[in-house]
């Protein structure tokens, strides 16, 4: 992402006035190795950096190798330097955005110039994504490209960025190229989802394809360990209106918290408790994102600690607001049930007063 698309989350003054002026034709900028090169050659480097356990962006070291006495196989350790990476991820090219930035994320107003993005949070229909999903899943939402909008350079708003997809962009094809093939493993994926992460179609396909991945016990742990929690937060964070992203990006998430606690704390650290919640808050009338909404809080509520973070996150209120809003729905009952007794409450036959300012 462009260095210029980044808002000030230090100055609540300065972000809310905030103008931003994008080129629709220009490249995100890559750092000096790229000059010159063909996109081949920049992917080649990508890759070749992943391998080595360095940012893909900027080659600083985020992983080191160690030896598994058991397989006798080198295995990528995440590293955590000062002020520059944190558990693998490097925080000059992916900082980690603080709890008071999400939330103004969440609460973005929606842009009435640009009706699509009104249109995403109403609709909430089921499509299967490809023959390896089982159908009635998915929610897609329309991904007509706005209309209105003049398709040279010009100045949008941070709202207008949730929305943005540019297919003629090189970094967006490349990207929905090795999405699209099913040669490319976990890591080649992640990096698709960095090097485009501005773009709403290629975080939906990455979503997707993590979601679909993360089925097998074995990809699930290796998606944690080489950094994908991260980018799966980012995606949510981005584009908060996009229901499909949102429903793939919380299934994703409840499939590697079931897995280990190494990646229920990796979900907790980076404020993926509160970004299921804002997701089942701001998607109500969607049965899919309330179904694994509560199957996610439940598979994380794995420890005292955490159990608190879901209380104070409002993760409580979003489960019992999904039972009643799908009294007559079994799988987001089924859902919901589990999530409660997950948090130590017995929902059989009562549930607890909730205020009409929690469900309206």
């Amino acid at each position: 992402m462009p260095a210029a698309l980044i808002p000030n989350i230090c100055d609540d003054d300065v972000e809310s006035s905030q103008i931003l002026t994008y080129d629709m034709d220009t490249e995100p900028c890559q750092g000096a190795d790229y000059v010159g090169r063909s996109m081949l050659e920049r992917e080649s480097i990508r890759r070749d950096r992943e391998r080595e356990g360095r940012c893909a962006d900027c080659g600083v070291q985020t992983h080191s190798f160690m030896r598994d006495e058991a397989t006798g196989m080198q295995v990528k350790v995440p590293l955590t330097v000062k002020r520059e990476v944190h558990r693998g991820r490097c925080l000059l090219c992916y900082p980690i955005f603080p709890p008071e930035f999400l939330s103004r994320v969440h609460r973005a107003p929606e842009n009435p110039i640009n009706p699509h993005l009104q249109q995403q949070q109403q609709h909430c229909q089921t499509t299967p994504f490809s023959e390896t999903i089982a159908p009635n899943q998915v929610v897609i939402t329309p991904q007509s490209p706005p209309t209105g909008l003049p398709k040279a350079s010009r100045r949008v708003s941070q709202s207008n960025l949730l929305g943005y997809h540019n297919p003629s962009d090189p970094a967006v094809k490349e990207a929905l190229s090795m999405l699209q093939s099913m040669a490319f493993d976990i890591v080649d994926i992640i990096s698709a989802m960095k090097r485009a992460s501005h773009d709403r179609v290629v975080q939906e396909r990455g979503c997707e394809r993590l979601w679909v991945l993360s089925w097998e016990d074995e990809n699930s742990a290796a998606i944690g360990r080489v950094g994908g929690i991260p980018v799966v937060l980012d995606a949510m964070g981005r584009f908060p209106l996009n229901a499909h992203l949102q429903q793939c990006a919380c299934e994703c998430l409840q499939n590697l918290a079931h897995v280990n606690d190494f990646n229920r704390r990796e979900i907790a650290e980076y404020q993926g408790i509160n970004m299921i919640v804002q997701a089942m808050i701001r998607h109500m009338d969607c049965a899919g994102i309330q179904q694994c909404g509560c199957t996610a809080l439940a598979s994380i509520s794995a420890t005292k600690e955490l159990i608190r973070i879901i209380m104070a996150s409002g993760g409580f209120h979003a489960v019992l607001i999904a039972a009643r809003r799908f009294a007559n729905d079994q799988s987001v009952l089924r859902a919901a049930y589990d999530g409660l007794q997950a948090m130590g409450y017995d929902p059989v036959g009562r549930l607890p007063p909730l205020g009409l300012a929690y469900i309206h």
